[in-house]
């Protein structure tokens, strides 16, 4: 939970910086694809797109009254769609809409 003011800038640097080191793990083949093409855990060749972060943000205040349950369902749907996306990318929950950053 990142309680400063200055939580945003932080993430979107660390979501830049891991994009930006990842290239250096890839094939430029594999850079130019997106992805690579491997064997999957049943063993047949499938193509997975480059690592990235997703990071999922739900805001809460005291003035929100969530239940513990309401604001996990809302910090899964948040992480839910950060995840959606094959390259680094961070979500922020505020109420009930998540908006797509990075």
């Amino acid at each position: 939970m990142k309680r400063s003011k200055h939580w945003q800038p932080s993430v979107l640097h660390l979501l830049s910086t891991f994009d930006s080191r990842r290239e250096a793990l890839y094939r430029q083949k594999d850079l130019d694809a997106k992805g690579i093409v491997a064997k999957d855990r049943d063993g047949q060749q499938r193509f997975f797109h480059l690592s990235g972060l997703a990071v999922g943000v739900t805001r809460w205040t005291a003035v929100s009254q969530l239940s513990i349950d309401e604001l996990s369902e809302r910090a899964s749907l948040a992480k839910k769609h950060a995840k959606r996306n094959h390259w680094s990318t961070l979500y922020v929950q505020e109420g009930d809409v998540c908006d797509a950053l990075g």
